[in-house]
Formats: C-alpha cells, structure tokens, sequence
C-alpha cells in the first residue's frame, strides 16, 4: 500500500470540502469504511457549518421554512428556546418541543438532524380556508363543495354569503363564485372535517378534490388554518388538493384519519402539536414538496405508507418512544439522507426505507430483532451499516442493500455470528467488529 505525506491545513480543506458537498447536494459517494472514519475525524477548517460528527435541531415554521440552526454545542449551552415566528390572525402556541426535550434527545443522539417546528391557533377559535377562483374558470362561475359535520356552525364563503350548518351528520355545502378571485372562507362553531373513506365515497374528500365531478378544485386550495373549533379529521380529509401549501393544526383535533393529506403534492411542511402521538397509513403519501416533518417528542407511531412518495423529505429523527416502523413507512424518499432510528424500535417493516437513494450511513440500535423484506432497499446507496444487536436480528430476504463498496459494523464478538446468521451470511466479507 502507497505511503502519501499530505500538509495538515491540505487535509482539513478537503475534508471540509466534502462535508459542504455531502450536505448541499444528493450525489451518491462510496468509500471504504475507513477512509469515511477517517475523513469524519478530521477538523473542521471553517470551510462550512456543515459537521457530520455532530447533530443539529431545525426549527421551521408550520409552512415548513426553516427560521432557525442549532448546532449540538448550541442545544448543550442553550438556557432558552428561539423567538418564534408571528403571523396576522394566528396565536403562537410555543414550539412543539421544550428545551428539555430537545437537549435530552440530542444527549442520546448527537448525530440526529431533529425538526422542531412552532404550534399556533387561530385568533378567533375559527378555521380558515384560502381559495383561488382563477380568471379562467368557465362564466367566472365556480361551485364550491365543502363537506363536514357541524351542529349550528357558520360557513363566511368571503364573498358575503353565508350559510348556516345544523345537521349533525356530515353533509356537503356548496357555494357558487359569481367572479375569479382570492376568497378566505370562514367556519365558525364546532366542526368536523371530511368523510369516511375515499375508496367507498369518492366525494368524502372535504373538498370533493378527487370526486371526478370537482376535479378542478384540486388546484384551488391554498393554504388552512385549522383552529381549534375542528374536532375531527376524517379519513381523506385534503385528499387529492394539490394545491395546498400549508396548513395549521390547532389544539383540539382529538382525531386524524388516514391518508389525510394523500396526494397533496405541494405541501411543503407539517407542524403535528403536542398533543398528537400517533398519525394513520397513508397520511403524508405522495406529498412531493415535503421538505420537513416535525413530530412531538411523545409519539409513538407512524401508519403503513404515511410517507411513501415524499421525495423532497430530507431528515427524520424518530420519536424515542417508538417500537416499531411500519411497510414502506419512507419508501421513496429520495432526499432522506438523515434518519435517526431510537432505541426502544423492535421491528423495521417491509420497503420501510425502500428507494431512499441519499442514505449514505444506517444506525439499527440494540433494541430491533426484525427487519422486513427489502426495508433498506436503497439502490446500494448506503456505505456503513451500524448494527448495534450483538445477537444477529431475525432478516428477511433482501432487507439490506449491499455493495461491494459497503461495510456492515458490528459489535466486538460478534461477527462469526452474523456471518453464520441465515440472512446475514450472505454478506460474508462485509463485516467489521467495532
């Protein structure tokens, strides 16, 4: 082997180098293990805020907008959280993680990426709706389904109509745009949204999005502010509005039902409150633009499918009361290249991480005995495995993607085992003890 003597200040700016192009793009780099130790444990030179030996905490707004960095030495020395953001009209409620929280997290893993973002209500305990009428809609007439469950609830359509919901039971109130415009729509009084599912009531979508007789409101929702007057979101409740950008979650939504957000292509972010610990299959599915995801501290499950599609979703840090990651929880996440699996997870499903091509490093904790079919599936994009069970866990066929570029780390002792290990045999060659 080439001996290469390489000045020191030479060294730091390559590996500085490197981090700022790992951490500002999605190209796919492999490496032996070593020569990535090696570069990792290199000092930083200055030649970016980019270190990959150490975590940081994202704080975005509920559109998703990062407005606020903190490295792992600023959460350690933090004796506050940061001002949060304000908007007209909207009641800030706090972040959805205290300051506790977040140092204790990050004690635990101090190479996480953890998205926190900032909870509100609305002024006037009402929900809003923004609406598009474009100036091509045929005759400037546009008739506008929402469907919900209210008892003497008050629809503002924003163009002075109003309309007065008193069945109890879900029920769809159409309202009929003389002209193209911006229109906000105000619900006053306690309300329900949505229906029971897509698949036997096309039309229990809130706003018929999918419903081929309102097809052409898909594109005409911009943004809610869901105060805290909603009690209950139902199955596919936005399902389909591919115009939404953002949304607000107020405190008081006792339910939310699955696939809510299915299809809702240009939603960029979710803020989930405090309160909410549990998110059904399918909520986020194909949300293409969204870019993060802020999950509570206490949450502890993530349904079959809820982010499959969300090529844009750049890192998760997963609750540490988690004990299980659904089928294809995060298939097709292109753009995850951060993902932080807690102790306490016993089960990775089937096609959980299938197609995340910018993982480049995995950590599976102690605590998993099971990994699914396929749950790494990631085009060999992944270069280090961390596998911290000294006892081999229990593999289906094809569960890990390895190249011949790829090492798979165990703990010391260990590696006959997982060489002998059905499943893990088949990577023979591949291990390090550590």
């Amino acid at each position: 082997m080439s001996t290469f003597t390489v000045q020191s200040d030479s060294l730091v700016a390559v590996a500085d180098a490197i981090r700022n192009k790992s951490g500002g793009g999605y190209q796919q780099y492999q490496f032996p293990g070593e020569f990535v130790s090696a570069i990792l444990n290199i000092p930083s030179g200055g030649g970016g805020d980019v270190d990959p030996g150490k975590g940081q905490v994202h704080f975005i707004d509920y559109d998703g907008k990062t407005v606020k960095k903190w490295t792992y030495d600023d959460v350690q020395a933090a004796a506050a959280l940061p001002d949060y953001p304000t908007h007209e009209g909207l009641t800030p409620q706090g972040w959805n993680w205290t300051l506790p929280d977040i140092q204790s997290y990050m004690s635990t893993y101090p190479k996480a990426t953890l998205t926190v973002g900032q909870t509100y209500s609305t002024e006037d305990e009402s929900t809003r709706i923004y609406i598009v009428i474009p100036e091509d809609t045929p005759n400037n007439r546009m008739t506008f389904p929402l469907v919900l469950g209210a008892n003497d609830a008050t629809i503002d359509w924003g163009d002075g109509a109003t309309t007065v919901a008193s069945v109890g039971s879900m029920a769809s109130y159409d309202h009929t745009y003389m002209s193209p415009g911006e229109y906000t729509i105000t619900i006053t009084g306690t309300i329900d949204l949505g229906g029971t599912s897509m698949e036997t009531d096309p039309t229990s979508c809130i706003f018929g999005a999918r419903d081929p007789q309102h097809l052409y409101n898909a594109n005409r929702i911009r943004k809610m502010e869901l105060g805290p007057n909603v009690q209950n979101i139902y199955d596919y409740a936005f399902a389909g509005c591919v115009g939404l950008r953002s949304v607000v979650l107020s405190a008081g939504i006792m339910n939310l039902g699955e696939s809510i957000f299915d299809g809702c292509s240009a939603l960029e972010g979710l803020v989930l409150p405090g309160y909410v610990s549990t998110i059904s299959g399918g909520t986020c599915k194909g949300c293409g633009a969204l870019k993060a995801v802020a999950f509570t501290p206490g949450f502890y499950s993530i349904g079959t499918g809820c982010f499959t599609g969300c090529s844009a979703l750049e890192a998760v840090a997963l609750s540490a009361n988690m004990t299980s990651i659904d089928t294809y929880t995060f298939a097709g996440c292109a753009a995850l290249a951060s993902v932080t699996i807690p102790q306490g997870v016993q089960m990775i499903g089937e096609g959980a991480f299938q197609g995340c091509t910018s993982l480049a490093g995995v950590t599976i904790p102690s605590s998993v005995y099971e990994i699914g079919q396929m749950a790494f599936d990631t085009d060999f994009a992944v270069g280090e495995y961390h596998v911290k069970n000294s006892t081999p866990p229990t593999m289906q066929s094809g569960a890990l993607a390895v190249s011949s570029d790829c090492y798979i780390y165990v703990p010391f002792g260990s590696m006959g085992d997982y060489e002998n290990a059905s499943g893990w045999m088949d990577y023979s060659g591949r291990y390090m003890e550590e």
